[in-house]
Formats: C-alpha cells, sequence, structure tokens
C-alpha cells in the first residue's frame, strides 16, 4: 500500500515495503518481549514472596514494660500453659508463648525449696504449701517485699527491678520431649546473649544457670505438665544485689552471684537492649517465628 501511494519503482518499493513490515515486527517482538517479561517478573517475584515466607512456628511474645506483680506474672503463665493443654488434649495445634519483664522485689520457693535457704527472720506465717504468700515490709536497706512458695523445680530465687525474667511457654512434644536438653538450650540462650554483649558466659559442671569466672549471673528453673513449659531464667542486669545476701541462692552456698552491671560497669546495656538480643537468640535456638501480641487487660488472664 505504501508503494502504491508513494510511486516509487518496483524494486524501491519492495525495499521501503520490507523496511517497514521489519519496524512493525520489531515492536511486535518488543511488545511480546515486554509481556513475557511481565509475565515473568510477576512469576518471579511470587516465587520470591513464597520462598521468604517464614514457615517457622509462631511464639508469641508478650514483652512488658513495666513491673509486674509475681502473682499477675503467674497467672499468665498458667493460663497459657492451661490453653496449651486444652488445645492438646484437644488434638489441636498448641501455641508458644515468651513472657520478659521485670518483677518488684520477690523471693520465690522452689519444689526443693529449704526454710535454712532464706537468712532472715520470717513472719510466723505457715509458707511449705504452694500458693502461700508473705509480705515483709520493714527489712532494712530493702524495700517491701513478698515471699511465695510456687511449683517449679529448684530452690529460694530473688527477683527484682533490673533484672530481666524469661518465661517460656513451650510445648516440647513439638520441640523434644526432653528436659535436659531444654535446660541446655535455656542455658545456651542466656551465653548467646551475654556474647552479644562481649561477656563470655559459661556452664558449670553438674549445676543449673549460667556463670561468669564462676559467678552465677543467671538463675534458671522450670516446670512442666503435659510436657508444656513454664517458669524459666532470672538473668540480673542491673539489679539490687543485696537481696541475694539475705538467702542461699539457688541451695548454692559456696558461689557468689553477680550482675551485668557488675561485670562491664557503665557500658552495662539496659533491660530492653538486652531483651531485643534475647529474643533474638531465642527464635534461632527454638527455630521459632516471634510474634509481638497486644497486652491482655489484667482482668482478662
Amino acid at each position: 500500500l505504501l508503494a502504491m501511494v508513494l510511486q516509487p519503482s518496483s524494486s524501491e518499493a519492495l525495499r521501503l515495503f520490507t523496511c517497514f513490515g521489519l519496524f512493525l515486527l520489531s515492536n511486535s517482538f518488543q511488545a511480546v518481549n515486554i509481556a513475557v517479561r511481565d509475565v515473568n517478573s510477576d512469576k518471579s517475584s511470587t516465587k520470591l514472596y513464597s520462598s521468604q515466607q517464614d514457615t517457622r512456628r509462631i511464639c508469641n511474645v508478650f514483652d512488658f514494660r513495666r513491673l509486674v506483680p509475681y502473682q499477675e506474672g503467674l497467672q499468665l503463665q498458667q493460663n497459657l500453659q492451661q490453653d496449651s493443654i486444652k488445645a492438646l488434649v484437644g488434638g489441636h495445634q498448641t501455641s508458644d508463648a515468651l513472657i520478659l519483664l521485670e518483677h518488684p522485689t520477690v523471693y520465690t520457693l522452689g519444689s526443693s525449696s529449704v526454710l535454712s535457704d532464706i537468712l532472715f527472720e520470717l513472719p510466723d506465717i505457715d509458707i511449705t504449701n504452694v500458693g502461700a504468700k508473705v509480705v515483709v515490709e520493714d527489712y532494712p536497706e530493702m524495700p517491701p517485699f513478698s515471699i511465695f512458695r510456687v511449683q517449679r523445680g529448684g530452690k529460694v530465687t530473688y527477683h527484682c527491678p533490673g533484672q530481666l525474667v524469661v518465661y517460656p511457654i513451650l510445648d516440647l512434644n513439638y520441640h523434644g520431649k526432653d528436659i535436659e536438653r531444654y535446660l541446655r538450650n535455656l542455658e545456651q540462650l542466656i551465653i548467646n546473649t551475654l556474647a552479644r554483649f562481649g561477656v563470655r558466659g559459661a556452664r558449670e559442671e553438674g549445676l543449673t544457670g549460667v556463670w561468669i569466672s564462676g559467678k552465677k549471673v543467671a538463675a534458671i528453673g522450670i516446670g512442666a505438665s503435659r510436657w508444656i513449659t513454664m517458669h524459666g531464667i532470672a538473668l540480673n542486669i542491673n539489679a539490687l544485689m543485696k537481696g541475694f545476701e539475705m538467702i542461699v541462692p539457688c541451695g548454692i552456698k559456696d558461689r557468689d552471684v553477680t550482675s551485668l552491671h557488675q561485670i562491664l560497669g557503665d557500658s552495662c546495656p539496659s533491660v530492653e537492649e538486652v531483651k531485643l538480643c534475647l529474643k533474638d537468640e531465642f527464635a534461632k535456638i527454638f527455630e521459632l517465628q516471634l510474634c509481638d501480641v497486644e497486652f491482655p487487660n489484667k482482668s482478662s488472664y
């Protein structure tokens, strides 16, 4: 058609027609290539998205940024544990959880605690049964504190502000029915977290917990029902250490207790800074995807 309009010689018309045809063909191929690239791009991005989807088990994180009374923290643990047990019994998927908090000053007595581990005079109240509580308000150089008998392994433990308390509620039916292995994993969690701040934590043969140069920096005591755990770790960051002088910590008489602040001085990280590293290490060790959750109101748990 173009050749007929321009009316050139037949050879010239053929040349123009050929060039025009190649031009159209080239643009057609270009359009096709663009379309193919777009389709491939969509497929590639879909494939990339799929490969980046996190298939690890979900773990809900309750990261409190306030002092949590011991009984409140205990109630949350118990409710989360019972939720998992109900799911387990009903043949449903259980849920893992991680609670991070600081307690007001409190002493807790584990299942193997004896009153001789408490080095101060107790009020004349029976605290031999689980759930028993004593309040002490006038001890010299100490804020008011409580004493609880709790259902966990271990002996007497001290909690206070400046100490990070870690309560994993994990289903060991999923993670492995091995309490010894679980305890070693908790120790490794603290060792790895300390290493992030240039501090070398270590285990001590025959003892549970984490130590720095022979001094205990983290106590560990757990409980479990139907292989669903509760209780956990107390890591001393910037804690009032006098509280340890009033007990035989974890029933060990010949070992001192320390804190990150005593080791690092002014370069000691805050509790919040330690939390961030600990959460990262926790996710790695237990191969979990951590998801922060809205805090439930106290009345709801």
